[in-house]
């Protein structure tokens, strides 16, 4: 899985699917992440559920996900802000290994 560090955050690959079952991670695609979402994509709706779930299982705010790419297909980029500035090497690694865990379950 590609996870690329910038000075703004971590940018990973998540393909989403929308109007599924139930909301999971299904796991590793390609060279990122694929979960699914009970959301249609209708009115923003499916991404915003997206973030929302990603920010619970990563243990983060919403406020620091962001889709910076993809936002209407489904294919993104999802970008989490760092923390704090200048970010912290350890909580930059912790995110990584939490979200390369996410493609293990």
């Amino acid at each position: 899985m590609d996870i690329n560090v910038t000075p703004e955050g971590l940018i990973f690959t998540v393909y989403a699917q929308p109007r599924a079952s139930r909301t999971m991670v299904v796991g590793p695609f390609q060279e990122g992440i694929k979960i699914k979402i009970t959301s249609a994509p209708v009115d923003q709706a499916a991404n915003k559920a997206l973030l929302a779930f990603l920010g619970k299982v990563l243990k983060l705010p919403k406020s620091r996900l962001e889709i910076v790419a993809g936002q209407n297909g489904r294919v993104k980029k999802v970008r989490i802000r760092h923390g704090q500035i200048p970010p912290d090497r350890r909580e930059t690694e912790g995110i990584c290994q939490a979200i390369t865990d996410l493609t293990e379950k």
